[in-house]
Protein backbone atom coordinates (compact mmCIF):
# COMPACT_ATOMS: atom_id res chain seq x y z
CA UNK A 1 0.00 0.00 0.00
CA UNK A 2 2.51 2.46 -1.37
CA UNK A 3 0.90 5.44 -1.96
CA UNK A 4 -2.84 4.74 -1.83
CA UNK A 5 -5.22 3.16 0.96
CA UNK A 6 -5.87 -0.28 -1.36
CA UNK A 7 -3.22 -0.89 -4.15
CA UNK A 8 -5.22 -2.30 -7.60
CA UNK A 9 -2.94 -5.27 -7.53
CA UNK A 10 -4.42 -6.11 -3.90
CA UNK A 11 -7.95 -5.47 -5.05
CA UNK A 12 -7.10 -8.26 -8.07
CA UNK A 13 -5.91 -10.74 -5.65
CA UNK A 14 -9.35 -10.83 -3.87
CA UNK A 15 -11.94 -11.02 -6.63
CA UNK A 16 -11.74 -13.30 -10.28
CA UNK A 17 -10.67 -11.54 -13.18
CA UNK A 18 -14.23 -10.71 -14.37
CA UNK A 19 -15.60 -9.16 -11.22
CA UNK A 20 -12.41 -7.18 -11.32
CA UNK A 21 -13.48 -5.89 -14.93
CA UNK A 22 -17.08 -5.42 -13.90
CA UNK A 23 -15.99 -3.82 -10.29
CA UNK A 24 -13.69 -1.29 -13.05
CA UNK A 25 -16.93 -0.42 -15.00
CA UNK A 26 -18.91 0.13 -12.49
CA UNK A 27 -16.30 2.70 -10.27
CA UNK A 28 -15.49 4.04 -13.55
CA UNK A 29 -19.13 5.27 -14.65
CA UNK A 30 -19.62 6.74 -11.32
CA UNK A 31 -21.69 4.24 -9.60
CA UNK A 32 -19.46 4.47 -6.05
CA UNK A 33 -21.17 6.95 -3.79
CA UNK A 34 -19.39 9.29 -1.12
CA UNK A 35 -16.56 7.21 0.27
CA UNK A 36 -16.06 7.29 4.10
CA UNK A 37 -13.38 6.27 6.33
CA UNK A 38 -13.86 5.96 10.07
CA UNK A 39 -10.86 4.12 11.91
CA UNK A 40 -9.82 0.89 9.87
CA UNK A 41 -13.30 1.07 8.14
CA UNK A 42 -14.40 2.54 5.20
CA UNK A 43 -18.26 2.70 3.67
CA UNK A 44 -20.19 3.77 0.73
CA UNK A 45 -23.25 2.99 -1.41
CA UNK A 46 -22.64 1.48 -5.14
CA UNK A 47 -25.64 1.52 -7.57
CA UNK A 48 -26.80 -1.50 -8.89
CA UNK A 49 -29.34 -3.46 -10.45
CA UNK A 50 -31.87 -2.44 -6.89
CA UNK A 51 -33.88 0.41 -6.79
CA UNK A 52 -31.75 1.40 -3.57
CA UNK A 53 -27.97 1.64 -3.97
CA UNK A 54 -26.21 -1.52 -2.03
CA UNK A 55 -24.13 -0.63 0.72
CA UNK A 56 -20.22 -1.61 1.07
CA UNK A 57 -18.37 -1.94 4.23
CA UNK A 58 -14.63 -2.53 3.80
CA UNK A 59 -12.76 -3.31 6.84
CA UNK A 60 -8.79 -2.56 6.84
CA UNK A 61 -5.70 -3.95 7.82
CA UNK A 62 -2.15 -2.94 8.09
CA UNK A 63 -1.37 -5.15 4.77
CA UNK A 64 -4.40 -4.11 3.01
CA UNK A 65 -8.04 -5.47 3.40
CA UNK A 66 -9.04 -7.44 6.14
CA UNK A 67 -12.88 -7.76 4.70
CA UNK A 68 -15.44 -6.55 3.06
CA UNK A 69 -19.40 -6.92 2.88
CA UNK A 70 -21.72 -5.85 0.37
CA UNK A 71 -25.93 -5.86 1.19
CA UNK A 72 -26.26 -7.23 -2.61
CA UNK A 73 -27.30 -10.76 -2.83
CA UNK A 74 -24.22 -12.11 -4.23
CA UNK A 75 -23.44 -15.52 -3.27
CA UNK A 76 -20.86 -16.80 -6.43
CA UNK A 77 -17.71 -16.35 -5.00
CA UNK A 78 -15.63 -14.18 -2.40
CA UNK A 79 -16.52 -10.38 -3.15
CA UNK A 80 -19.32 -8.76 -5.53
CA UNK A 81 -18.68 -6.57 -8.51
CA UNK A 82 -19.74 -3.91 -5.75
CA UNK A 83 -16.95 -4.67 -3.35
CA UNK A 84 -14.77 -4.50 -6.89
CA UNK A 85 -15.53 -1.16 -7.41
CA UNK A 86 -15.57 0.11 -3.98
CA UNK A 87 -12.25 -1.16 -3.78
CA UNK A 88 -11.37 0.17 -7.12
CA UNK A 89 -12.55 3.85 -6.52
CA UNK A 90 -10.63 4.01 -3.17
CA UNK A 91 -7.75 2.72 -5.01
CA UNK A 92 -8.22 4.80 -7.89
CA UNK A 93 -9.29 8.31 -5.61
CA UNK A 94 -7.84 7.56 -2.27
CA UNK A 95 -8.18 11.71 -2.05
CA UNK A 96 -11.91 10.96 -2.40
CA UNK A 97 -12.13 8.79 0.70
CA UNK A 98 -13.53 11.42 3.53
CA UNK A 99 -11.97 10.55 6.91
CA UNK A 100 -14.96 10.84 9.43
CA UNK A 101 -14.74 10.65 13.27
CA UNK A 102 -14.66 7.21 14.75
CA UNK A 103 -17.60 5.82 16.43
CA UNK A 104 -16.09 6.02 20.04
CA UNK A 105 -14.39 9.82 19.23
CA UNK A 106 -18.57 10.76 18.72
CA UNK A 107 -19.64 9.23 21.80
CA UNK A 108 -16.58 10.07 23.83
CA UNK A 109 -18.59 13.00 25.00
CA UNK A 110 -21.53 11.97 25.55
CA UNK A 111 -22.90 11.99 29.21
CA UNK A 112 -24.82 9.10 30.11
CA UNK A 113 -28.16 10.48 29.89
CA UNK A 114 -27.47 11.74 26.00
CA UNK A 115 -26.31 8.54 25.48
CA UNK A 116 -29.15 6.83 26.55
CA UNK A 117 -31.28 9.22 25.10
CA UNK A 118 -29.47 8.65 21.59
CA UNK A 119 -29.72 4.59 22.02
CA UNK A 120 -33.46 5.14 22.47
CA UNK A 121 -34.05 6.86 19.12
CA UNK A 122 -32.43 5.02 17.30
CA UNK A 123 -34.02 2.42 18.63
CA UNK A 124 -37.39 4.02 18.19
CA UNK A 125 -36.25 4.28 14.36
CA UNK A 126 -35.04 1.40 13.92
CA UNK A 127 -36.44 -2.16 14.91
CA UNK A 128 -34.23 -3.99 13.70
CA UNK A 129 -31.54 -2.03 16.16
CA UNK A 130 -33.91 -2.23 19.00
CA UNK A 131 -34.22 -6.22 18.78
CA UNK A 132 -30.04 -6.04 18.31
CA UNK A 133 -29.97 -3.84 21.72
CA UNK A 134 -32.23 -6.89 23.23
CA UNK A 135 -30.37 -9.70 22.29
CA UNK A 136 -26.81 -8.07 23.06
CA UNK A 137 -28.47 -7.77 27.18
CA UNK A 138 -30.38 -10.75 27.35
CA UNK A 139 -28.51 -13.34 29.11
CA UNK A 140 -27.24 -16.16 27.28
CA UNK A 141 -28.59 -19.69 28.60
Amino acid sequence: MANSIIELDAVRALVSAEIFSRGRTLARSGAVGEMARRGDTISTQVEGSAPTPYRVTIRLAPSGVADAQCTCPYEWGAHCKHVAAALIAVAEQPGAVRERPSVDELLAGLDKTALMDLIKRRGDLDQDFALWVEAELTPSI
